[in-house]
């Protein structure tokens, strides 16, 4: 038998992609194999699930307000809102400018998760 102290650590970091209509009350989500509270920048970028490079927004109380926060440091605790790791997540290269980039000859087709 394992022991609960034995258990690994698991965190589900729960996101949306506006562009791609995603519903903030039914977001998407991933697993990262460490406690929620030791969780960094690095590591969203390191096990997010999705190709391509992204700008990571966290949901986060500022006071009253409710706001996306911006992180620049890679190496901070990524910050949580309602006991959650909340993220809007926006492409770095839009998916229109992907298609672009595929020549006229290539089959155009996209996965949508």
């Amino acid at each position: 038998p394992v022991s609960s102290n034995m258990a690994k650590a698991f965190t589900l970091v729960f996101y949306i992609i506006p562009e791609d209509l995603d519903d903030l009350q039914i977001p998407n989500a991933f697993a990262i194999p460490k406690e929620k509270n030791e969780i960094t920048l690095t590591d969203i970028e390191k096990f997010f699930p999705l190709e391509g490079k992204f700008q990571f927004r966290f949901q986060y109380m500022h006071g009253d307000a409710l706001v996306w926060l911006d992180l620049n440091n890679r190496k901070v605790k990524v910050p949580q809102y309602d006991d959650k790791i909340v993220m809007k997540v926006t492409r770095k290269v839009k998916k229109a400018d992907l298609t672009s980039e595929l020549s006229e000859d290539e089959p155009k087709h996209f996965e949508y998760t």
